[in-house]
């Protein structure tokens, strides 16, 4: 049976796509205006995932995901056991994670200037933050979920700030360029 889209997913696909919108016009400001390679490549890295984001939760990808993951431990009888199987895997994606944060924050963070760059360093930390909320939502440990859709939905609280600040930094970056900021 596939799962249909909620509202709020429908809400988030459309906030979804203003953010790849933005992160779209700073594409071909990047582009049109001769930046630096890697700003266009990060900004339409950035919108490829955005839009891949809206195509996972229109069609509720994710949770289908996570059923599927659900179904194959049932099969092989490990269902029971998963609490052993997804503890590994949130300590290793924890640990990318922070690994990978505090690469960019003791070396990249340090070396850039300027404000075109600083937006799109900022940007593709979100989009990285992102990516590891979406993990960690598909491995669902229970004390994690417990953490992610509690009483303060940090789930919606870092999906959404995440998504705005990229939304801000697309438009920065686009508002740099074309001396409107």
């Amino acid at each position: 049976m596939p799962l249909a889209p909620s509202m709020l997913s429908l809400m988030a696909a459309c906030f979804y796509g203003a953010v790849a919108m933005s992160c779209l016009i700073a594409l071909a400001h990047a582009i049109g205006r001769r930046q630096i390679t890697w700003h266009a490549l990060s900004w339409g890295a950035i919108a490829a995932l955005f839009l891949v984001l809206i195509v996972m939760r229109f069609f509720a990808l994710e949770e289908l995901l996570r059923g599927e993951l659900r179904l194959v431990l049932r099969v092989e009888g490990a269902y029971d056991d998963r609490r052993a199987l997804q503890g590994p895997i949130f300590a290793a994606l924890f640990i990318v994670a922070a690994t990978i944060g505090a690469f960019w924050l003791f070396t990249v963070s340090r070396r850039i200037r300027g404000r075109r760059n600083i937006a799109t360093m900022i940007a593709i930390a979100c989009a990285c933050g992102i990516t590891f909320l979406m993990l960690l939502r598909i491995v669902s440990l229970h004390s994690v979920d417990a953490l992610l859709y509690g009483p303060l939905k940090l789930n919606w609280i870092i999906d959404i700030g995440l998504s705005a600040v990229v939304l801000g930094c697309g438009v920065q970056y686009w508002r740099v360029l074309t001396g409107k900021a």
